[in-house]
């Protein structure tokens, strides 16, 4: 009877299948860990590339408030010039070709002719950054108040420079700021957060209000329009990201 009691015991196969079983859980259970790992260190780096987009965009919108304003074409009047408006974006691309305009008005923002045909210079003045800016700003004569041209900035250095254009005329003298200025490199500026290493591009332009009606418009620049671009490689091998930010600034009131 001892051997009718005995227990049977466990085979090798199923030791094997249990053992398989097992793993196949455990592989299960860290690919959601792994996941969930890859998941965070995603969202870390978009967040932190968004908030260096943020942060360069804050910077333009916080020169142009302070100087990209309306700038009133429509009136023409013989008064004295008192000052001077140039229309350009307020952050330009190194060695990138730039539209301009300058533009005479009288002490109530109104275009005038008077002196018609004055011979007018726009000076750079840099504030901050490394490096050397140079741009070719030659004299200029306005007709009607007004005139249009092209100009280049460029810099030796791989980070951006700020400063300041100044306008000067036989009529008004040196005009204080006339507008502010960031010079970006061309091929972007490379960013380091933490364990993030990235490269951060922009480029602004000005574009015409479609809404305007007005297919005469001699100042089309209404609006400054920018793109602001980080790419990064993933610490987690999953390649190159990229996250952009695409926006529009209104000029401000006089």
């Amino acid at each position: 009877m001892k051997g009718f009691f005995r227990q049977r015991g466990v085979s090798l196969l199923e030791l094997l299948v249990a053992g398989v079983i097992l793993i196949m859980v455990a592989l299960f259970v860290s690919s959601i860990f792994l996941q969930g790992s890859m998941n965070i260190v995603t969202s870390w780096e978009e967040t932190t590339a968004l908030s260096c987009m943020q942060e360069l965009l804050e910077e333009v919108r916080g020169v142009s408030r302070e100087y990209y304003r309306f700038i009133k074409v429509a009136t023409l009047t013989t008064n004295p010039t008192s000052h001077h408006h140039i229309n350009i974006p307020t952050l330009v691309q190194s060695g990138v070709p730039i539209n301009y305009t300058v533009v005479a008005h009288d002490s109530s923002h109104n275009r005038t002719s008077n002196p018609d045909g004055e011979a007018v210079t726009v000076i750079w003045e840099q504030r901050r950054g490394e490096g050397i800016v140079t741009c070719d700003f030659t004299p200029i004569t306005l007709t009607n108040g007004i005139y249009s041209g092209v100009v280049t900035f460029s810099s030796n250095s791989s980070k951006p420079c700020r400063g300041v254009l100044h306008i000067t005329s036989p009529s008004i003298g040196t005009s204080s700021e006339a507008a502010g200025i960031i010079v970006y490199p061309q091929a972007g500026e490379k960013i380091i957060e933490g364990e993030l290493n990235g490269t951060r591009t922009a480029m602004f332009e000005l574009f015409d209000d479609p809404e305007d009606n007005n297919p005469d418009d001699i100042l089309p620049g209404d609006y400054m329009k920018g793109t602001i671009t980080f790419t990064w490689e993933s610490r987690k091998g999953r390649g190159g990201n990229k996250k952009s930010i695409v926006t529009i600034i209104a000029p401000f009131p006089e």
